[in-house]
């Protein structure tokens, strides 16, 4: 991940599941789930710039470039 760590935030979902949005030096973000990136509602990794990078239970998922792809991948994703 880049940048170094400024501010993480955890916090607990009716689920159980553990997950934390963690803001850079760099003024980026991840968000990760169970210490993994993950993030359904947007990219895993945040860049100043504008960009990120989509992740899925640890994975990167780099077929994908934009929110709607990334959609996409996971309808498809629930017929494997």
């Amino acid at each position: 991940m880049p940048g170094f760590l400024i501010d993480m935030k955890s916090f607990m979902c009716t689920t159980g599941e553990i997950k934390e949005a963690v803001e850079m030096i760099s003024g980026g973000k991840c968000h990760l789930k169970n210490n993994k990136l993950h993030r359904i509602d947007g990219p895993a990794i945040e860049y100043v710039d504008g960009s990120g990078e989509w992740w899925y239970e640890g994975q990167q998922v780099k077929c994908c470039s934009s929110q709607e792809e990334f959609e996409r991948y996971l309808k498809l994703r629930a017929f494997w």
